[in-house]
């Protein structure tokens, strides 16, 4: 477990570090806060290598003054789904195909 303090989860962390001294070049992302934490966190985790599958329905979010919430997740699926940074690039998709996801890469699910 990783304690953060900045949407960006490997801002003042050792996620990079303990993710690189396990070899780690794909995450899965899921959380809380889709328009602060997961945004920030999926675009840095392209752009440092990563490999990104971002869960479509693993992350909450609030409505915002103008957005329910449901719009919130479905325009940050969208907009992130294929953003890409040299090789590496972000796959958005259900939770059910995770598992799927990660086979397709070559790389071991657990």
């Amino acid at each position: 477990m990783i304690h953060k303090g900045a949407c960006d989860a490997f801002f003042d962390t050792t996620l990079a570090a303990d993710l690189a001294a396990a070899g780690i070049k794909q995450v899965v992302i899921c959380g809380c806060m889709t328009e602060y934490c997961i945004d920030t966190t999926v675009r840095r985790a392209v752009s440092l290598g990563y490999d990104v599958i971002l869960v479509a329905d693993g992350h909450m979010t609030t409505d915002t003054t103008t957005l329910r919430f449901e719009q919130v997740i479905a325009h940050h699926n969208t907009l992130l789904q294929g953003l890409d940074a040299g090789t590496h690039e972000v796959r958005v998709c259900p939770s059910s195909e995770v598992h799927r996801t990660l086979e397709s890469s070559g790389l071991p699910a657990t």
